[in-house]
């Protein structure tokens, strides 16, 4: 970003476009590449990953606005005008003079998914770029995790544990693995309900276990909250017979 003003200029159409594709492009950038960097790619792939993850929805700048924000279902036109987001988000990448084809496949494939279900070639396997697919699992669970017109967000736990429930129908499962690994299914504080009717806050993840967090259990008798004389901490990771039943709002 430092290296290039025309990448601010990239990024600020995006945002006049629409402040959540802005938003949303900056968190997949930062989801994908810790994904990666976990995962000891090279600095260059890292570099390739963060520009093509920042793009990767620059196409919808020539989307209609009523598409975008509309608060239904799209129709089957409809969608086969926004399917078409990849390939216009290459195109105009590959206008600018920051266009690098290692980071412009991540822009062109990251709605390519593992069986051939996606768009815009239907690419199935390994014809799939690596690094399009770390954008493609970011770009899945940060839209589900933000409010859209259509729908309220999802709770972080629900969606991973949609992509869990995936396997390898949408997703390389290793690459999927790694992705789970760096995301906290129950941020810190989050206030949970567990499986023996206590409940408390969560006040530490255990990387790899992102479903099992260290609880701080404070109250008893459910909802009722009844204050606990003797607080304790809780690692689930260690506890198998409790789980979380609920985030408690």
């Amino acid at each position: 970003m430092l290296d290039s003003n025309d990448a601010i200029v990239q990024l600020v159409d995006i945002r006049s476009k629409d402040d959540y594709l802005f938003a949303h492009s900056v968190n997949c950038a930062v989801l994908a590449t810790l994904t990666a960097k976990k995962m000891k790619f090279k600095p260059k792939e890292l570099r390739w990953l963060a520009a093509g993850s920042l793009f990767h929805d620059l196409g919808m700048i020539a989307i209609p606005d009523k598409l975008i924000n509309k608060p239904g279902e799209l129709t089957e036109d409809e969608f086969k005008v926004i399917s078409g987001h990849p390939l216009q988000g290459f195109e105009i990448f590959r206008t600018t003079n920051i266009f690098d084809a290692r980071a412009g496949v991540v822009v062109l494939q990251h709605h390519e998914r593992l069986q051939g279900q996606g768009y815009p070639k239907g690419l199935s396997g390994k014809n799939i770029n690596t690094l399009a697919q770390l954008c493609g699992i970011a770009d899945v669970y940060d839209a589900m995790t933000s409010d859209r017109p259509h729908r309220k967000a999802y709770q972080p736990h629900e969606v991973v544990e949609m992509l869990m429930s995936s396997g390898e129908e949408l997703f390389d499962a290793t690459i999927l693995q790694h992705f789970l690994s760096v995301i906290a299914a129950y941020p810190i504080g989050s206030h949970v309900l567990l499986s023996n009717d206590t409940s408390g806050l969560v006040i530490a993840n255990n990387p790899g276990f992102t479903l099992r967090p260290v609880v701080r259990v404070l109250y008893d008798n459910g909802k009722n909250f009844k204050p606990l004389a003797q607080p304790h901490e809780i690692d689930l990771s260690q506890t198998l017979d409790l789980i979380i039943r609920e985030v408690i709002s």
